[in-house]
């Protein structure tokens, strides 16, 4: 039996990011498809259908809630009169186990973190039905990950009667 795992990412990228990083993280969000020369190499690339890994089909599926990517300029401060601009990705996204999450999914982090801005807490990955998501953490150019493994405590200390591991 196959594995579906939902990951969720949101960061800012550094302002010295490559303009080949940008023009990849554009093309991976396309509203429409175009030709597009990659110039990077990267164990990413070198799975089937990369160039698809952002096209996020928001059909219904077992899971509450929206799936979606995007990729844009946005205003984050105004120091000494200048507004500084970072772009920012985030996305949402289901996967199967085989290649999208045990690769791609890692492949990608792994590509992207260098170039990664934000600091700390930047999401999380879980498998469909278990209890617990994994945070995902990005700091100094690395990807880390975390496992919670206690029992949800209710806002106002009520019990909880499901397993552990899986709902």
């Amino acid at each position: 039996m196959s594995l579906w795992f939902e990951g969720y990412v949101a960061f800012d990228l550094s302002p010295d990011t490559p303009q080949h990083v940008i023009d990849i993280l554009k093309y991976l969000c396309r509203d429409e498809d175009y030709v597009f020369e990659l110039d990077q190499e990267h164990e990413f690339f070198e799975y089937d259908h990369w160039y698809n890994f952002l096209q996020i089909d928001n059909e219904p599926s077992s899971l509450p809630g929206m799936f979606w990517s995007n990729f844009r300029k946005v205003k984050r401060f105004e120091k000494s009169g200048i507004d500084n601009y970072r772009y920012t990705l985030s996305f949402r996204r289901i996967m199967h186990d085989d290649v999208e999450y045990y690769h791609q999914w890692w492949h990608f982090l792994y590509w992207i973190s260098p170039y990664i801005e934000t600091k700390g807490f930047i999401g999380f990955y879980r498998e469909t039905y278990s209890v617990h998501p994994c945070p995902i953490y990005a700091l100094d150019g690395k990807i880390f990950r975390s496992e919670i493994s206690s029992t949800p405590i209710g806002w106002y200390d009520e019990e909880w009667t499901a397993g552990t591991d899986t709902i």
